[in-house]
């Protein structure tokens, strides 16, 4: 079938029939092939999490993070940010797959005020990696580009206290933080997100560090060997690496994790053998 005349399948996963990009080359291919994608990552977070508190999902892509939290916590409120059209469509289509009755989508980004933007995904150029598109790539001046609207967390009232905010969205961390400073302020949330770039993440430590927060690397296997579909070949040539940020210090649970300093030269990784 096709969705704004691009291919999508439907694949058995983990959790459900979900619906993905043919040609997606990470998260369509861990679906089509493991049926899941960052199984582990999904379950440390996961281990810091309540049944009832408020999750949110900021770059929520397709949902393959939202609908896990959704079914491993039914009494939470799942909240899914994701400003793309083709990967809204497919999130709600997913949602629905899943009957995920806790877990709503919004159409919408995230950022330090509310504002609408211009931008075309164009996934070909990405490589069919539809989670590599940022909106740091928004062309005001491009007139075919679609609008697309951002708000703040900060104007959005949910159901209850927010326990957890996962962040994905390609190097828009710190205007993402900065919408959300009163929430994280009241709440004091649980915080993932994650820096591909090591030059962007002063920006965030710093204004976590401010409200208090302790952050660890938190290093993630992108291949789990007990996959839902006990796949034994592993495709990944290193892990995921995000930062997990805790509003107390020496949280027991992440205290093995490594501090952020801001000092590091690299972000740490998970490497695979090629042999």
């Amino acid at each position: 079938m096709k969705i704004f005349d691009i291919d999508v399948e439907r694949i058995t996963t983990r959790y459900g029939r979900l619906y993905a990009l043919s040609a997606d080359c990470v998260i369509g291919r861990s679906l089509k092939l493991y049926g899941e994608w960052a199984e582990h990552e999904i379950s440390q977070c996961a281990a810091l999490l309540t049944d009832g508190d408020t999750i949110v999902d900021v770059g929520a892509n397709i949902g393959t993070h939202s609908i896990a939290f959704a079914s491993r916590f039914p009494h939470s409120e799942v909240v899914a940010f994701e400003p793309q059209p083709l990967a809204f469509a497919l999130l709600c289509a997913n949602v629905l797959a899943a009957n995920a009755s806790n877990l709503y989508p919004l159409s919408c980004g995230c950022a330090e005020a509310e504002r609408v933007i211009r931008a075309r995904p164009d996934y070909a150029a990405l490589g069919w990696n539809a989670g590599a598109f940022s909106l740091r790539d928004a062309d005001e001046m491009d007139a075919n580009a679609t609008p697309l609207v951002l708000s703040t967390l900060d104007s959005f009232s949910f159901k209850r206290r927010v326990q957890f905010i996962k962040i994905d969205v390609e190097g828009m961390e710190d205007v993402v933080l900065a919408g959300a400073a009163k929430l994280i302020a009241r709440d004091r949330p649980i915080i993932h997100f994650e820096i591909l770039e090591i030059t962007r993440l002063a920006g965030p430590l710093k204004m976590l560090a401010d409200l208090g927060y302790d952050l660890r690397w938190m290093k993630s296997e992108a291949f789990n060997p007990r996959n839902f579909r006990l796949n034994p070949d592993n495709i990944w040539g290193r892990g995921e690496t995000g930062i997990i940020a805790t509003p107390t210090a020496n949280d027991p649970r992440v205290s093995q994790l490594p501090v952020v300093t801001g000092k590091e030269k690299d972000i740490p990784v998970i490497e695979y053998s090629s042999s």
